[in-house]
């Protein structure tokens, strides 16, 4: 038995073929913006984690900033009421809050660079450098304690080189 030769006609697809060739197309481009969405998503779900690990992390030294920038201002008061917390303004009136202020050099800061030490959720150790007005470099410490979703000055004081 002979096999058969091929055919050398070529097939005109009729019209369901291309009906069914247009569901096909259709088929495919929807997943096609089905994972395009996806990969939005994860891109947008990136971005917001990594927006709130940031201000969750920097969180005490905005108010370690503050705390400085108040102290160096000559409103050590301000400093006192706004960013001490509850403990440290019941261990330490405001008198003895300015004298530790001047203690630390704290009236003639002329810059600082924040570093987290440890964080917890409601607790976080900050050290600062911090440059003097007469150009002196001391490290500061502070402790921050959560308070109504707000970072709070807990305690601070000179870290002494070993």
């Amino acid at each position: 038995m002979a096999e058969p030769a091929p055919t050398t006609k070529r097939h005109i697809a009729g019209a369901d073929e291309k009906h069914l060739e247009r569901l096909d197309r259709r088929h495919y481009s929807g997943h096609t913006r089905i994972a395009f969405g996806a990969m939005c998503g994860l891109v947008l779900l990136l971005a917001v984690g990594m927006t709130l690990w940031l201000l969750v992390s920097t969180g005490p030294t905005v108010v370690a900033e503050r705390f400085v920038e108040l102290a160096a201002s000559g409103k050590a008061d301000r400093a006192y009421v706004e960013t001490s917390s509850i403990g440290l303004r019941q261990r330490m009136s405001l008198e003895q809050f300015m004298d530790l202020l001047n203690q630390l050099h704290l009236y003639g800061v002329k810059t600082v660079t924040w570093t987290v030490n440890h964080k917890d959720p409601d607790r976080a150790n900050v050290l600062g450098q911090v440059v003097l007005d007469s150009g002196a470099t001391e490290t500061l410490a502070m402790s921050f304690i959560e308070e109504f979703d707000d970072w709070k000055v807990d305690d601070l004081g000179l870290v002494l080189p070993r």
